[in-house]
C-alpha cells in the first residue's frame, strides 16, 4: 500500500485512559497529523486521555455502540486506512476481516490477557487485509503460542523525546545523599510491586540505609498497596508513595532519581522504561518484559530473571561508583535512539504499510 494514497485514517482503541496502548496510539496519531493525513480517533469508552486528543486537534468519536453493532461499519468505510488497538476489541477485526479496507492490528497485550480469555474468542485466522503487528519480540511470542497461523510483524512504539523540555516541579522531598530508586505503574500483581517490596526487605542493612524506593501508580489491588504502605510505615525515610501524577510530573522525577526498576511479571513494552532511557536512567528490568530483549546486563542497564538476581542488580547498582551508573544510563539512552524515536517508528510503520 502506498503511503501517498493514505489522506484519512482511522484509529481505534478500545479505551482512552492514560495507559500504554492508547497513548501509543496517540503519538502514531501525531505522526501521521505531521505527514498532512486527516486523523479521527474512536474509542467505545472515555477516559483523561481524551483531553490530549482533543487538544492536538484530533478528531474523536466516543461510541459505546461499536463493540455489539456493525453501524459503524458504514462510515467507517470511507477511511484508507484502520487501526485497531489491543485484542480488547478483537470483534471489530471480525467485522473487518476479509472487506476492502486495509487494516492493521497493533497488539499490545501480554499473556495475561490470553490466559484472562482472549485466547478462546480470538478469531484463528484473519482476512488478507489485516496486517497484525506487536511492539517487541515478547508480545510477538505470546501471539504466536496461542495463534501459531497468524503472521506477526513487530511495530515498537515510539516516545517523543523529552529530555530537554521542561516540566512541572515536583519535589521529591528526599534527603540528600540517598540513592533514589523509582517504580512507576499500576499497583497490581501484574506489575509486580509485591517482588520489590519483598526484595527491599532483604536488602542487607548497609544497603538499604542509603536508598530511598519510590512507588508512583494507582491502586489496582489493595493487597499489594497495602505491602508497600507496610513498608513505609516501618520505613518513612526509605519509603515514598505518590499515587497516580501527570504524565510532567512522572517526566520531572526521572530527573530527580538514580535508577528505575520494573519488577513486571507480564508486561510487552513498558513505557516508563522506555522513558527512564529518555532521561539516560539506568534501568533494573525484568525478564518478563519486551525491554528486556534490548538490554546487555551491566553494559546498558540490569536485568533478571528472580528475586535473587534482583536483589543482586539493586546491591550491584549501589556499589558502581557515578562514573559507572552514568555510562550505564547513556547506554541505555542509545537503546532508546536505536529503536523507539519518532523517525525510527515513522519509518517502520510506512514499511508495514507498503507491505498490506
Amino acid at each position: 500500500m502506498d503511503r501517498e494514497h493514505i489522506k484519512n485514517v482511522l484509529l481505534i482503541t478500545h479505551e482512552l485512559s492514560m495507559t500504554g496502548a492508547p497513548i501509543a496510539l496517540l503519538y502514531l496519531g501525531r505522526i501521521l497529523q505531521k505527514d498532512n493525513i486527516f486523523v479521527t480517533i474512536l474509542s467505545p469508552e472515555d477516559g483523561k486521555l481524551r483531553e490530549d486528543f482533543t487538544e492536538e486537534g484530533f478528531t474523536l468519536v466516543i461510541d459505546s455502540s461499536i463493540t455489539g453493532s456493525t453501524e459503524w461499519l458504514k462510515w467507517a468505510n470511507g477511511f484508507d486506512l484502520i487501526v485497531v488497538n489491543t485484542v480488547v476489541i478483537f470483534h471489530l477485526i471480525n467485522q473487518l476481516s476479509g472487506s476492502d479496507i486495509p487494516v492493521i492490528w497493533w497488539i499490545h497485550d501480554g499473556e495475561l490477557s490470553f490466559q484472562m480469555g482472549a485466547a478462546n474468542v480470538l478469531p484463528l485466522e484473519v482476512g488478507s487485509n489485516v496486517k497484525i503487528v506487536c511492539p517487541g519480540q515478547y508480545t510477538i511470542d505470546v501471539v504466536k503460542k496461542y495463534r501459531n497461523n497468524y503472521s506477526v510483524d513487530n511495530l515498537i512504539y515510539c516516545v517523543p523525546d523529552f529530555a530537554e523540555e521542561k516540566h512541572t516541579k515536583y519535589d521529591l522531598n528526599i534527603e540528600n545523599g540517598k540513592m533514589i530508586f523509582l517504580n512507576v505503574g499500576s499497583i497490581d500483581k501484574r506489575k509486580g510491586q509485591d517482588l520489590l517490596v519483598n526484595t527491599i526487605r532483604r536488602l542487607p542493612q548497609q544497603y538499604f540505609e542509603q536508598c530511598c524506593f519510590v512507588f508512583v501508580g494507582k491502586v489496582g489491588d489493595q493487597d499489594i498497596y497495602n505491602e508497600i504502605m507496610s513498608l513505609k510505615e516501618e520505613y518513612p525515610e526509605h519509603v515514598k508513595i505518590l499515587g497516580q501524577l501527570t504524565q510532567n510530573e512522572v517526566k520531572n522525577i526521572y530527573r530527580q532519581v538514580d535508577a528505575v526498576v520494573c519488577t513486571s511479571r507480564d508486561d510487552p513494552m513498558p513505557v516508563f522504561l522506555t522513558e527512564a532511557m529518555i532521561s539516560s536512567k539506568p534501568v533494573i528490568c525484568s525478564y518478563n518484559t519486551g525491554t528486556y530483549s534490548l538490554i546487555k546486563n551491566k553494559e546498558n542497564g540490569f536485568c533478571f530473571e528472580n528475586q535473587e538476581q534482583l536483589l543482586d542488580s539493586i546491591e550491584c547498582f549501589i556499589d558502581c561508583d557515578a562514573q559507572e551508573r552514568n555510562r550505564i544510563g547513556k547506554g541505555g539512552r542509545q537503546i532508546y535512539e536505536k529503536y523507539f524515536t519518532e523517525s525510527v517508528f515513522r519509518e517502520s510503520f510506512y514499511q508495514i504499510l507498503e507491505s498490506i
